[in-house]
């Protein structure tokens, strides 16, 4: 009897140690652990070689300072590159490696307008305007190429925080063509076709955060350091042709239009050329968007 009670004694107290060994632990599964993690591994919010993103920015301002020093003499509007970079514009994404990327954007564009009346009651002899064509078109094609470095990103529980620095260059190109055609019932004809070109190139060096989840990715970019030089803008060429009253001629030349001082303003040219440059630092903020497709 006594032997019985010394093992339920012993079992009594091994079971009472274990009871409570048992309360002090406590199981935390991994997805209710708030940490930060730096250690390597692989999963959907880290980049492989050969994954493809599509990208949506939009620059919100540029140039923090300097904007109002000087006064510049070329009043002209931003074209080209400049657009491309300031409205929401798509661009797609592939990883050279985990730790490097490229992207190109590319944007086009294109407008045309013409009117054309005809008069078919007009005589021969009083010389009367039988036609008349005037048409307007424009194309623009920017495109944005950049190289991106990527840092060892910080895991947190529900994303990956990313940051980066690169750079990027950027070229646009535009031309503008008004025509203007009249013909006369008498065989008289005015022809005019107004060309205008315009082109930029720009550079700049940048620096980005991002939030990345498992298919998507938000962030900003600090654009650190930026240059841009622009071409063309105003300056425009004149074709003609005319054969009115017997007297006949054709050739070329320039005039300045919308954006040049007013010494040139209307004014024919044998040549005219009209550039501006800028760079600057602190060149304004980017916000991304990212769609991942592994």
């Amino acid at each position: 009897m006594t032997h019985y009670i010394k093992a339920f004694a012993l079992t009594a107290i091994i079971c009472s140690g274990a009871f409570e060994l048992q309360a002090q632990v406590k199981i935390v599964s991994g997805n209710e652990m708030s940490f930060i993690d730096s250690t390597d591994r692989k999963s959907y919010r880290s980049a492989q070689a050969g994954d493809i993103a599509i990208l949506l920015n939009t620059k919100i301002n540029s140039d923090f300072y300097f904007d109002e020093v000087g006064f510049p003499f070329l009043q002209h509007e931003e074209t080209g590159s400049d657009d491309f970079l300031q409205r929401i514009a798509p661009a797609f994404r592939y990883y050279l490696s985990s730790k490097t990327s490229v992207s190109a954007g590319l944007l086009l564009s294109r407008s045309a307008q013409s009117v054309v009346g005809e008069n078919e009651d007009v005589e021969a002899e009083t010389g009367g305007l039988s036609n008349i064509e005037q048409s307007y078109a424009s194309r623009s094609v920017s495109l944005r190429l950049t190289y991106d470095r990527w840092n060892k990103p910080i895991y947190f529980r529900k994303f990956n925080l990313d940051s980066y620095f690169g750079m990027a260059m950027s070229i646009g190109r535009n031309r503008s063509i008004e025509t203007s055609n009249e013909d006369y019932a008498n065989g008289d004809f005015d022809y005019n076709t107004r060309s205008t070109p315009s082109g930029v190139f720009g550079g700049e060096l940048y620096t980005g955060l991002m939030a990345r989840f498992d298919l998507f990715s938000i962030g900003a970019e600090f654009l650190g350091l930026g240059f841009d030089r622009q071409f063309g803008f105003g300056a425009s060429e004149v074709t003609y042709s005319y054969d009115l009253d017997e007297q006949n001629e054709a050739g070329s030349y320039w005039i300045g239009g919308n954006g040049m001082p007013d010494q040139f303003l209307n004014q024919q040219f044998s040549s005219l050329r009209a550039r501006s440059s800028k760079m600057s630092m602190y060149r304004g903020v980017r916000i991304m968007a990212v769609l991942h497709i592994n």
